[in-house]
């Protein structure tokens, strides 16, 4: 029970990551979304600049203890997606050019967003 609520987990931490990245996109059927999406955005730039550990990160390892396990036993998932949610190292300059990433594509949907809403 504990192994497939750490898989669960895992999966929710891989699906918000995508949203943080490129939810932006989803605003140009649904406006509404940023609702949504800013919140997680800040979080996850936070989350960057602070190298704070994300709550999911935390719930996955307890489940993964109380599933005797030390990792996640899919060689997909760990040989693929484990090191994105959790690279080994991963250098300060490298968390910068992450965020920065993050900022442009959004905050470019952003504009994009806003100038179609407000050329109308």
């Amino acid at each position: 029970m504990f192994d497939l609520a750490a898989n669960i987990v895992f999966w929710i931490h891989i699906l918000f990551i995508v949203f943080v990245t490129f939810g932006s996109f989803l605003l140009l059927k649904k406006k509404t979304i940023i609702f949504f999406h800013f919140p997680a955005l800040c979080w996850a730039f936070y989350a960057i600049l602070t190298r704070t550990v994300c709550p999911l990160t935390y719930l996955e390892r307890w489940l993964l203890i109380q599933a005797n396990r030390d990792d996640f036993s899919s060689s997909f998932i760990n040989q693929y997606l484990v090191p994105i949610v959790y690279p080994k190292e991963i250098s300060h300059e490298q968390l910068m050019i992450l965020a920065g990433f993050l900022i442009l594509i959004n905050f470019g949907i952003y504009l994009l967003v806003a100038k179609k809403h407000f050329s109308k």
